[in-house]
């Protein structure tokens, strides 16, 4: 005895129906956003830090105080993840997509309507990963990978699920 597909499963999508891209796509969109963060964040990193190192030495060039180097650590902590908020929360609410995945021809919509997220799933479907860092990143990991679990076929990740989100291809 089978039982009726979730209306969830399949959402209806404006125009027809849009392909489920494969895990391999997603995870190339999720390494070209990482990079190109990485890169940013990178570069802030050495801005806060060299102006950091060169308030907190004497004359000498010797470390003067250690908090000030906390500090800088903390607000560059900070800054990377207003900035991951930003570009990926902002993104995903207005377009639907990030740099790397419009570059893969993935885009998420929301699974009622087909439709861009909005801020609400956006910032949602954002938190579920950043939440997995806590536990030194493997809940991340997990959360990037739960789409190969999806027993629906749609490869919907956990992250996705919570905030009512769906990766189709463009």
């Amino acid at each position: 005895m089978t039982q009726p597909p979730d209306p969830d499963d399949h959402p209806p999508q404006p125009g027809g129906p849009r392909p489920i891209p494969s895990l391999t796509r997603r995870l190339g969109a999720r390494l070209l956003d990482g990079l190109l963060l990485g890169v940013v964040w990178l570069l802030l990193g050495l801005l806060v830090f060299g102006a950091t190192t060169e308030a907190g030495t004497d004359a000498g060039g010797d470390v003067t105080s250690g908090g000030g180097l906390v500090a800088a650590y903390a607000g560059w902590a900070f800054l990377g993840l207003l900035l991951t908020l930003l570009y990926e929360g902002g993104l995903v609410a207005t377009r639907g997509a990030t740099l790397g995945k419009r570059l893969l021809r993935v885009k998420v919509v929301r699974t009622a309507d087909g439709t861009v997220p909005g801020w609400g799933p956006s910032l949602l479907r954002w938190l579920v990963p950043t939440a997995g860092w806590l536990t030194c990143g493997l809940g991340t990991l997990l959360v990037y990978l739960s789409p190969a679990f999806d027993g629906t076929g749609c490869r919907r990740g956990w992250h996705d699920k919570a905030a009512g989100t769906q990766v189709v291809g463009t």
